[in-house]
Order: C-alpha cells, then structure tokens, then sequence
C-alpha cells in the first residue's frame, strides 16, 4: 500500500516569522498543533493561549480533516506546501462587560421577537468567539451562567403585561432583579426592583453579540471573574 503523500506546510506567525514542517497528508490538522507549539517554545517564542489556524483568509473550522482534504477544499489541489496562518483573536472565551448598548440576537432566529438588548456595563460569559466574513465584525456567543450573577441580563416573565420585559440581576441572595428604564416597558414596570422574584418567572438570555464592529468599535471589557455558575 502506496504511503500519502508528503507535503511541507509553512505556518505564518503573528511576528511575521515562520515555522516549517514535512507531514503526510493523510495528518489531521489537528496533529499539528503540538509540532508548532514545540517548535515556537524551542525559539523562545511566546505561545499563544489560544489560537485558531487560517488557510486563504479562511478560518479552519474543522481540524479534524487531513491536509489532503484541507488542500483541495480550499487550494482546489493538493500542492508540494501548504501555508497556514497562526491567528490569535483579540478576543478569548471568557467574562465581559457591555460598553455600549446592543442587540443580542438568538443563534437561529433573529426575529424581533428573539432579540435581546444589552444595556451598557450588563455582564456576559461569551463562550465562542467567530469573524464575520460579510460584515467583518467580531462577534460572541453568549452563554448564560448556571446560577444566577449579579448584573446578567435576564428576561422577567412578568404575569400582569403578559409578556417577557428586560431586566437586570441586582443581587442573588436573595434573588432581586430590576426591570430596564425603557420606554417599551409599561410605566409601571419600568426601572422597577423585585424582591425575592421566583426563578420560574425568569428566563435566561443567549445569542450572538458584536464584540467589535464592523466599524473597528469594541463593544465589551473583559473582567476577571470566576467561572460561569459562580455566584458574584
């Protein structure tokens, strides 16, 4: 049985150095990643957190898939050197806070009836980070935390409207919350506490949210909290 075939892949780092490799391209991509950081620690390069590989601008979802597959996916061949490029986000999973008011829209619907408004300095977990190809913005998949953290945003089920209004978490112990200064929300619902609220009648917010914008603005601060489930 003929071996796969070899290929050299060159990976570009971010201080515009390289990093070369021989491999075969029956390899995953994912078998890479512990030849690069051995040979960016050998050069006494600082080794990124996290980052994520690019091939044409593109970023590789899947690394999963072999250099065969990668090659002709994205080259149309399978040539004698594949380039990648070593991307670090400026963004990482973690906690934020808004500094600006935004939509968070719902991963599959975005329907008005599924969008979420963030208000300035609202915490939020954003659990992914994804680029934007049509709008070139950064945006973050927010993912509630599982107990309940002081300045999430959360929805209110609030029984005399009929209908979920925007709020905020105040205090957890006991559990308090204070609806939105809106002028969608009914005059005497709004900027209004609740003491001691039922965790039934409140319902956790998720989607996507701009982390930067199209325009280069960012939208979040990043804080140093514990992780998600933690009380603050």
């Amino acid at each position: 049985m003929k071996d796969a075939p070899r290929v050299v892949v060159r990976v570009a780092l971010p201080d515009a150095s390289f990093i070369t490799m021989s491999s075969f391209g029956d390899r995953k991509v994912l078998e890479l990643r512990s030849t690069m950081e051995e040979k960016m620690v050998s050069r006494n390069q600082k080794l990124p957190k996290k980052f994520q590989l690019e091939i044409e601008g593109k970023v590789i979802e899947n690394e999963e898939i072999n250099l065969w597959t990668l090659a002709f996916t994205y080259l149309k061949q399978f040539p004698k050197m594949i380039t990648l490029t070593l991307s670090v986000s400026e963004f990482d999973e973690g906690w934020y806070t808004m500094t600006v008011r935004t939509n968070m829209r719902a991963e599959v619907s975005v329907a008005s009836d599924k969008i979420v408004t963030l208000e300035k300095e609202d915490l939020v977990y954003v659990q992914r980070v994804a680029f934007d190809e049509k709008s070139k913005a950064i945006r973050g998949f927010v993912r509630p935390a599982t107990e309940w953290v002081i300045g999430e945003r959360i929805l209110f089920s609030c029984q005399d409207l009929q209908k979920h209004i925007s709020a905020r978490v105040i205090s957890n112990r006991p559990l308090n919350v204070k609806t939105a200064d809106s002028r969608s929300i009914h005059p005497d619902w709004r900027d209004k506490e609740i003491i001691d609220v039922s965790e039934d009648l409140l319902v956790k917010a998720e989607g996507w949210i701009s982390l930067k914008s199209s325009a280069g603005q960012v939208c979040v601060q990043a804080v140093d909290l514990e992780q998600p489930g933690q009380n603050v």
